[in-house]
């Protein structure tokens, strides 16, 4: 096909010419995308009237309208169009095991980091997902996927934090109440142990000192008591905190024991 273009001065005629690129994808020739050559051929002429009858006389053809792509262009090039994604749904677009069909694969440790880090689409996502379902998977309370051998500690987890937002929600409606807590450190000089976002504090503090390390317990009746890796069950009054999303100060304590 041919056509006009103008640079700044003249108006030139040029050969347009499309192929289609092909690639191989599971024994399948697939459409990638289509390449378009403009090559130039010669000016015309200064004037866009007799530049189109100059390309008639040339060509035999009817002179088209002046084609925009080829506004300012005095040289041959090319460029893509109409690019596909070769693959189908049902396969592996990218990565490791690009071309593949999801189904056929059984790299479950592979599978797993794609689907986490969300390397695909949804459509293929959800591939992944179904596969892993089947074969030593399955959802946490929070609907994440993970190894089956591992949901259950991890819904200990989860359904602690759950029990703690309840319990805050009933601890702010009431203004006090009693919550499970185990320490994984002792408090500070002020009182407070901190938790995440959340500040629990015990206003009967007494210092401690052990080869020349000093620490912070808080007491029952006067005696300093260790909570560090203890359930201990307090009861809390809860207080608004700008700087914490939630804050407690420990009324009373009503038990600590040993893991």
């Amino acid at each position: 096909m041919k056509a006009i273009g103008f640079t700044t001065e003249f108006f030139t005629l040029w050969e347009v010419t499309e192929e289609n690129i092909y690639t191989s994808v599971n024994g399948q020739n697939r459409l990638a995308y289509t390449q378009v050559y403009y090559s130039y051929f010669q000016n015309l002429s200064k004037i866009e009237s007799k530049a189109k009858e100059k390309f008639t006389k040339l060509t035999g053809e009817l002179a088209p309208e002046v084609d925009k792509e080829l506004y300012g262009k005095k040289t041959s090039f090319s460029f893509k169009k109409n690019n596909q994604d070769v693959y189908l749904d049902s396969e592996f677009n990218k990565g490791k095991y690009c071309g593949k069909i999801i189904n056929e694969c059984d790299d479950y440790e592979y599978l797993f980091w794609s689907y986490n880090e969300k390397i695909f689409n949804e459509i293929r996502n959800s591939a992944i997902k179904n596969i892993l379902l089947k074969n030593g998977y399955g959802l946490n309370l929070n609907k994440e996927l993970m190894l089956l051998d591992k949901i259950e500690n991890c819904n200990k987890g989860i359904q602690k934090e759950l029990d703690a937002i309840t319990e805050w929600e009933n601890i702010k409606k009431s203004g006090m109440g009693r919550l499970l807590i185990t320490p994984k450190y002792n408090i500070d000089s002020n009182g407070c142990y901190y938790e995440g976002n959340i500040v629990i504090i015990f206003d009967n503090v007494i210092k401690r000192e052990y080869n020349g390390y000093e620490y912070y317990l808080p007491t029952i009746k006067g005696k300093g008591k260790l909570i560090k890796n203890r359930n201990v069950i307090i009861e809390v009054i809860a207080e608004d905190c700008e700087l914490f999303e939630r804050k407690y100060t420990v009324i009373n304590i009503k038990s600590i024991n040993k893991k």
